[in-house]
């Protein structure tokens, strides 16, 4: 490239600037620096949730199951991932942040092409590990229930079919082949084509399996008996997930905009920042349960919430008495509208109620049931364990 060409690039905007908007390529205003330092809170308070389950985990029982290795996995793929995006912020200050128009097309560099295509390569396998521990912690607390085991394996299949058509898309679409460069391969119509229509419908699909994963446990959780306040405190743990449904909506948004203002650049920065926020808020909300009993131990007079552990028994005890009541039946058949409530513990402790509030359990029947939930649930001698929900019991 000769010097009048270099010259002429450097001078040049990457886009043209919007009507009455000079290009400044010495003091552009920039996101960069607050992407750089929002990255890198969520990266270290998802090594926080992660480094807390795992000491849980470890302090009360030595079983690690698959959801545990899943987001252990995905910790580290997080790591690199988020060091990388911040390594890309404070490399090229002069791309990642501002407006496309107040970018010189020589800043602009195939570098800096191949470092954005690696992020959006590796965000489908582990955004797909994140949701994928998620999924495998509610198949392990709500395994007795038929309903939200398969859909839970509904939503894996959907989810690992939909992140690996994206990578195969991704990679396809925007990767060089025959000689040419990274920046001649983002250039492309079609890779262009991908990260901009396509991209929104693979973006809005993802908010949509964001919303589907909040919603698997909230029938069982709220179906519990509990008091108002710890039911609500219960739904608050799983709700944090809408934290990451934020996250997936903006990215949405932010393709749209790319799409209506064709300011790459700036939207581009944005993207990538949803990404790092999604992926880490998915894999913190996995251990959610385990940090919120750290917290219930250390600060109690702020977390108002029951024992993870006893929510666990709970959950887990409902589901086995919907099973049980269905096959084995007192010597006096209970109208539909009632049900027996157990609340196992250390010895049994046995509620009667009625799902409408207005019904009995006759007198007839209540003997045999009591006698009946004794006999099922006997406990066995020695000492109990706490429920495995997260890994710490919150007795």
């Amino acid at each position: 490239m000769n010097s009048s060409m270099a010259q002429k690039l450097a001078t040049t905007p990457a886009l043209a600037p919007p009507p009455g908007v000079v290009p400044d390529f010495v003091h552009p205003a920039s996101i960069n620096q607050e992407v750089l330092i929002i990255s890198a809170i969520c990266l270290a308070l998802m090594m926080l949730f992660v480094t807390v389950r795992v000491c849980s985990k470890m302090r009360h029982t030595s079983t690690f199951g698959w959801d545990d290795y899943a987001s252990i996995f995905a910790m580290f793929g997080s790591i690199g991932y988020t060091s990388v995006f911040i390594a890309t912020l404070r490399q090229y200050p002069r791309v990642v942040g501002p407006h496309q128009w107040d970018i010189p097309i020589i800043a602009i560099t195939s570098s800096y092409a191949q470092r954005v295509e690696i992020l959006a390569i590796f965000y489908n396998p582990l955004c797909l590990a994140a949701k994928l521990s998620l999924y495998l912690l509610y198949l392990r607390i709500f395994n007795p229930s038929v309903r939200t085991t398969y859909l839970v394996y509904i939503g894996i299949t959907f989810t690992a079919v939909f992140h690996t058509a994206s990578l195969l898309n991704n990679v396809i679409s925007c990767t060089p082949r025959g000689g040419h460069t990274f920046l001649e391969a983002v250039a492309n119509p079609k890779c262009t084509v991908s990260a901009i229509t396509v991209g929104i419908v693979r973006a809005a699909i993802n908010a949509l399996i964001d919303f589907f994963m909040l919603y698997i446990p909230m029938p069982v959780v709220w179906t519990l008996q509990l008091p108002m306040r710890r039911k609500i405190g219960v739904c608050a743990i799983f709700m944090t997930g809408l934290l990451a449904c934020t996250a997936g909506i903006l990215s949405l948004y932010y393709r749209v905009q790319y799409k209506r203002t064709g300011d790459r650049f700036y939207n581009q920065a944005l993207m990538l920042l949803m990404a790092v926020v999604e992926i880490n808020i998915g894999i913190m909300c996995g251990c959610m349960p385990a940090f919120a009993s750290f917290c219930r131990q250390f600060l109690p007079k702020l977390w108002g919430l029951p024992s993870l552990g006893h929510l666990g028994t709970r959950i887990k005890s409902w589901i086995s008495r919907q099973s049980l009541l269905s096959k084995k039946k007192s010597s006096r058949t209970l109208s539909s509208s009632e049900y027996v409530e157990y609340n196992l513990r250390d010895d049994i402790h046995i509620t009667l109620g009625s799902v409408t509030g207005g019904g009995k359990v006759p007198a007839v029947g209540r003997s045999s049931l009591v006698g009946m939930a004794t006999q099922q649930y006997q406990p066995a001698a020695g000492p109990r364990s706490t429920d495995q929900l997260g890994g710490v019991g919150w007795a």
